[in-house]
C-alpha cells in the first residue's frame, strides 16, 4: 500500500514546485512583469531628479548623489560603457532611461552626457540578506504546510484503505465472514458498504453451493450402495457370458464412488472442518506401509527409496491421503513406474513423487492445484480434478510447501517440503 501512496505524495510536492516555476515563467516571459515595471518607474523618478539637478551641482556631487541613491536602494551602482551593454537592452535604453530585468544586472542612463550605469543588489547588505532569509522561510513554510496537510490526508486515507485491503485478503483466504468497518471515520465513500454487500452475497452463494454439493454427494451414496447390492444379486443368477458386462458396470460404480468421495473430501477441506492430530511419524516405516496399500490400487509399480531416515511431526491420516492422491495421479498419467524418494536436506524433509509419463504441460503447471482443473480426460479414472487441490490444502494445513517440476524419468515430479520441528 505504501508503494501506492509514496509516489502520489512526492508527485504532489513536485507538482507544487513545478507550479511555482511555471508561475514565474508566465509572469516574466509570457506576460508583462509588473514588478519590474514598478521598480523601473520608481527609479526613473530619481533619474529625472538627477537630470534636473545636473546644471546646479558639480560632478563630484553627482557621484555622491549616485552613491547615496545606491546606499538607500541597497544596490551597487557602477559606470559602464554603452558597448558593454547587451544589444537588446541598449535598444530599450534609447527610448527610456531605466531598464529593470530579471537577470543579474539592471541598467540606466543619466545626465546630459548620457552616462550609462548598471546596478545590482548589494548582497552584503544586512537587510537584503534578511529579506532573502525571510523569502526562503516563507517558501519553506508554505511547502511544509502543504506537505503536512497532504501527509495527514494521505495517512488517513492510507489507514482506511489498509482496512479494506486486509478484509479483501481475508476473504481471498477463505474467511468469507470478514467485513470492513463502516463507521464514518473509516469509510472511503461507498466502497466499504459495497464491499460488504459483495462479501455477503459471495458468502451466501458459496454456502449454497457447498450445501448443494454435500447434499448431492450424500444422496448419491445411497443409490450407489443399492446398485452394488443389485449387481451382487444379479451376478449369481446370470450366465457367464454376461458376467463381463456386469463386471464393467461394477467398475464404473466404483469410479462414481471414488468421485463422490473426492467431492466430499474437498468440501470438508473448504469448510475448514479438519483439525490436525499431529504426532511423530517415522517417515520410512510410514511410507512403506502405505505403499503396500497404494500398490493394490495402481497398475504401475511403486519404487520406494529412503535416502535419509527421519521423523516428521504430522497428521498421519491426512499425510497418507495427500501422498495417495499424488500416487494415484502418477499412476493415472504415468506409464509403468512410480518413484517415491525421501531425503533429509538441512532442516527440511523432502518427499519426491515422480512418474515416467509425459509430464504436465508448462502452460498448465500453475493451474494443476486449482479446483476442478483437469489436464485431460482419462478413461480409467474419472474425477472432478480435485485430487491435487486436496493435496495443496493438506500441505498448507501442515505449514509445508509443494513444488511441481519435471522428473528425470520423463514425467512430473511433485516435491513435498516439510520443516523439521
Amino acid at each position: 500500500m505504501a508503494r501506492l501512496f509514496l509516489p502520489l505524495y512526492f508527485g504532489l510536492l513536485f507538482t507544487l514546485y513545478l507550479f511555482f516555476i511555471m508561475l514565474h515563467i508566465l509572469n516574466t516571459y509570457l506576460y508583462v512583469d509588473v514588478y519590474n515595471i514598478i521598480d523601473a518607474d520608481n527609479f526613473s523618478a530619481e533619474v529625472i531628479l538627477l537630470n534636473e539637478l545636473e546644471k546646479h551641482i558639480s560632478e563630484d556631487k553627482q557621484e555622491h548623489l549616485l552613491q547615496l541613491i545606491a546606499e538607500r536602494n541597497k544596490v551597487i551602482i557602477e559606470p559602464i560603457s554603452k558597448s558593454a551593454i547587451p544589444p537588446n537592452i541598449r535598444n530599450e535604453l534609447t527610448s527610456q532611461d531605466v531598464w529593470v530585468d530579471d537577470e543579474f544586472y539592471d541598467y540606466f542612463k543619466v545626465f546630459s552626457g548620457e552616462q550609462y550605469y548598471r546596478m545590482r543588489e548589494d548582497e552584503s547588505n544586512e537587510l537584503i540578506q534578511l529579506t532573502h532569509k525571510l523569502d526562503n522561510y516563507i517558501v519553506l513554510t508554505l511547502v511544509f504546510m502543504v506537505a503536512l496537510c497532504c501527509f495527514i490526508w494521505f495517512f488517513n486515507l492510507h489507514r482506511k484503505l489498509r482496512l479494506i485491503e486486509a478484509t479483501v485478503v481475508n476473504i481471498s483466504e477463505g474467511e468469507l465472514f470478514a467485513r470492513v468497518p463502516t463507521k464514518s471515520s473509516l469509510r472511503v465513500g461507498r466502497l466499504n458498504s459495497s464491499l460488504n454487500d459483495m462479501a455477503e452475497r459471495l458468502e451466501r452463494l458459496l454456502s449454497s453451493h457447498r450445501r448443494l454439493t454435500l447434499s448431492l454427494a450424500h444422496e448419491i451414496r445411497s443409490p450407489l450402495f443399492k446398485m452394488h447390492l443389485y449387481i451382487e444379486l444379479l451376478s449369481k443368477i446370470i450366465d457367464k457370458s454376461s458376467q463381463e458386462h456386469f463386471s464393467g458396470l461394477e467398475k464404473q460404480i466404483f469410479v462414481m464412488e471414488e468421485m463422490v468421495e473426492e467431492l466430499l473430501q474437498y468440501a470438508q477441506m473448504e469448510r475448514a472442518e479438519l483439525k490436525l492430530e499431529q504426532k511423530s511419524i517415522e517417515v520410512g516405516d510410514f511410507l512403506a506401509l502405505n505403499c503396500e496399500n497404494f500398490q493394490q490400487e495402481c497398475k504401475s509399480k511403486i519404487h520406494l527409496k529412503i535416502e535419509s531416515p527421519c521423523n516428521l511431526i504430522a497428521d498421519g491420516s491426512l499425510l497418507s491421503r495427500a501422498i495417495r492422491n499424488l500416487v494415484i495421479n502418477a499412476d493415472k498419467y504415468g506409464k509403468d513406474n512410480i518413484y517415491i524418494t525421501v531425503q533429509k536436506q538441512n532442516k527440511n524433509i523432502n518427499i519426491f513423487i515422480e512418474d515416467d509419463g509425459q509430464g504436465i504441460k508448462k502452460e498448465n503447471s500453475e493451474q494443476v492445484f486449482q479446483p476442478y482443473f483437469r489436464q485431460e480426460v482419462h478413461s480409467d479414472r474419472a474425477g472432478f480434478g480435485l485430487g491435487l487441490s486436496i493435496v495443496k490444502e493438506i500441505v498448507d494445513l501442515h505449514g509445508a510447501n509443494i513444488l511441481l517440476s519435471n522428473s528425470s524419468y520423463g514425467g512430473a515430479k511433485f516435491t513435498l517440503i516439510f520443516e523439521l520441528g
